[in-house]
C-alpha cells in the first residue's frame, strides 16, 4: 500500500523547526513539519495522494516507535496475548484466527479485565463484505423478576450468580471460527490453554489490578474469601496473597 522513500536531510534542521513548537502552548495545532520535506520518511500512497509523515517525531518524553509488518500484526493490551495471535498467524491462520487466539489468551493472562464468561462483538470485513456479530449473552431461560424477588432482592444485584448472563464470548469464537477461520478452533485456543496450564509471569500492571480486584471482592464476599474459592486462587499465585509481579500463576481448570 505504501511506497517508502528515504529523504536526505540534517537532524539539526529538524530539531530547529521543532524547537519553538509546544503542544497546547497557544500555537496552531499543526505539526511543525507539515507540508515540508522532513528528515524522516516520506510516504506516498498509490493513487496520487501524498501524506507527509515523520515517524521519528515524538512531541512527548515517552516514545513508542511506529511498527511496520508485511505479513500481519497483532496488537493487544497484554504482550503474551499478542504473542498468541502471532503464533497462530505463523501456523497459517488468518486474521480471524489470530483475533480469537488473542481474545482467548486475554481471559487467562489478563483476568482482572477479561473473562471467558463475557460478551463479545465483532465487525469483520471478509470476501468484499462487511459482517457484524452480536454475541452479547442472553439472560438465563429460567430467570424472571419474580424469581429474583423470591431470593430477597428488590433490584438486580451487582455481584454474585444471579446477574450472570449466558456467556457470549465462547459462542462468538466458535461462530467466527466456523464462518471465517482457517484453522480448527481447538488449535487456535492452544496458546491460551498452554498459558493456563503452565503459568505465565505476572507483569507489574497485571499484578496491581489483580491485587485491587482481589481486595475488592474480599470485602464484598467475606464468607467466600475466608473459605475455599479465592484462597485457592491466592495459593495458585505462589503465596497466600493475590497476584504479585514475577509470580507464575496457572489456571489448569480455567
Amino acid at each position: 500500500m505504501f511506497r517508502i522513500e528515504k529523504k536526505k536531510g540534517k537532524q539539526e534542521a529538524r530539531k530547529a523547526r521543532m524547537a519553538d513548537w509546544k503542544p497546547g502552548g497557544g500555537q496552531p495545532a499543526r505539526h511543525p513539519l507539515a507540508g515540508k520535506a522532513s528528515a524522516g520518511t516520506d510516504i506516498s500512497i498509490r493513487g496520487g495522494k501524498m501524506m507527509d509523515l515523520d515517524y521519528l517525531y515524538h512531541p512527548y518524553v515517552s516514545t513508542r516507535n511506529t511498527v511496520f509488518a508485511k505479513k500481519g500484526m497483532v496488537a493487544t493490551s497484554q504482550p503474551l496475548a499478542a504473542q498468541a495471535g502471532l503464533e497462530v498467524l505463523q501456523k497459517g491462520g488468518n486474521a480471524i484466527d489470530a483475533a480469537i487466539a488473542a481474545a482467548a489468551a486475554l481471559t487467562v493472562v489478563e483476568p482482572a479485565s477479561n473473562g471467558i464468561g463475557s460478551d463479545a462483538f465483532a465487525i469483520v470485513w471478509a470476501g468484499g463484505k462487511l459482517h457484524g456479530l452480536n454475541a452479547s449473552g442472553p439472560a438465563p431461560q429460567s430467570i424472571s423478576i419474580e424469581a429474583v424477588k423470591k431470593q430477597g432482592y428488590e433490584k438486580m444485584p451487582a455481584y454474585g450468580v444471579v446477574p450472570i448472563t449466558v456467556p457470549g464470548a465462547p459462542a462468538a469464537w466458535a461462530a467466527l471460527s466456523e464462518k471465517f477461520g482457517r484453522l480448527p478452533l481447538a488449535d487456535v485456543v492452544q496458546p491460551a490453554i498452554r498459558y493456563a496450564e503452565e503459568g505465565y509471569p505476572l507483569s507489574p500492571v497485571l499484578g496491581k489490578y489483580w491485587e485491587r480486584a482481589f481486595r475488592q471482592f474480599q470485602t464484598i464476599f467475606k464468607e467466600e474469601c475466608s473459605g475455599h474459592g479465592l484462597t485457592r486462587l491466592r495459593r495458585t499465585a505462589g503465596r497466600r496473597q493475590s497476584g504479585k509481579c514475577g509470580n507464575r500463576p496457572g489456571m489448569p481448570r480455567h
